[in-house]
């Protein structure tokens, strides 16, 4: 009991000069590099998620700022924490990451086979209450980034997976093509939104999630662009020859985007082979199909000069 208490005593020390004052009622949540959050009380330290950590590591609070974590003694060596005063951020963080690994899991154990309607429509009945309780959270604490992480992750699997029954869909008018482009667009603008109001935080080398998914976002555009290009030019011929037939300023157009999704399927790869399958699987086709198409028109187009 006397050592327990010098602990205590000594770590609302540290924490006092950090400006930080830990009491049983607060508790400050700190996210590692590995992907463990930790949760920082009066009297514990509890690994919550991930690789078990052992200290000193470089963890960051829920303000954003880089702390110095000694784990084994659960003392703050550096930097400053910020108290979560409501136990609640931090069941939905929890729940809602237990809730998309069991819908990332699942997509991966069917191969990609989760576009199909009737699964895709089961998992966003899954996701969507988590992600409506992540909404409310970040509402009323719009400076969380794990709150922002989680409802980017959570609302891109669910935009995956509508985006994707609209994108296969037949269309003879290009008005499902149209729909999933609104889509991907209020999706970018939302999460950029988002982005504006966290707070801003050091470089680093890891993925920003937020900016993963609204990247991701706005290559669903580019996949649109090159589908409805080749829904209205599906066949390859010299001018005159086919009833349809691109103008120069389309193709243009339509290569002009060609970059953009280069870059981003290279920038990530990793994480659309490993969470993103099913959008993934859109990229593959797009890439083997439609741009095929498009080169197949420069090439007769070229010549026909």
């Amino acid at each position: 009991m006397i050592r327990k208490s010098l602990f205590i005593a000594s770590t609302i020390a540290i924490s006092s000069f950090l400006g930080f004052v830990p009491s049983p009622a607060q508790e400050a949540r700190c996210g590692a590099p590995n992907g463990a959050i930790v949760d920082l009380k009066a009297d514990a330290c509890t690994s919550m998620g991930g690789t078990p950590l052992s200290g000193p590591v470089p963890c960051r609070s829920s303000n954003g700022a880089v702390v110095q974590l000694d784990v084994a003694s659960c003392q703050s060596i550096g930097g400053k924490l910020m108290a979560t005063a409501d136990p609640r951020i931090a069941a939905v963080i929890e729940n809602g990451s237990k809730t998309i690994e069991r819908v990332i899991t699942r997509a991966r154990d069917l191969s990609g086979t989760a576009s199909t309607d009737g699964v895709g429509q089961d998992d966003i009945k899954v996701l969507q209450p988590m992600v409506t309780e992540a909404a409310a959270a970040l509402g009323d604490n719009p400076d969380s980034r794990e709150l922002a992480n989680l409802y980017a992750r959570g609302q891109f699997l669910v935009f995956e997976r509508e985006f994707a029954a609209l994108f296969n869909r037949p269309d003879p008018n290009g008005e499902f093509l149209k729909q999933a482009n609104r889509q991907a667009v209020k999706l970018r603008s939302t999460l950029d939104r988002i982005s504006h109001q966290l707070p801003a935080q050091p470089a680093s080398g890891d993925q920003d999630t937020l900016k993963t998914a609204a990247d991701l976002a706005d290559m669903a555009s580019v996949l649109v662009g090159y589908r409805s290009f080749s829904r209205q030019f599906p066949q390859v011929g010299k001018p005159g020859e086919q009833a349809a037939t691109p103008t120069p300023e389309q193709i243009a157009a339509i290569d002009g985007r060609k970059k953009d999704f280069i870059q981003y399927s290279k920038t990530y790869h990793q994480i659309l082979t490993r969470d993103y399958r099913l959008f993934n699987a859109l990229v593959q086709d797009v890439e083997n199909r439609d741009f095929a198409l498009v080169n197949r028109w420069q090439n007769v187009l070229g010549s026909a000069k």
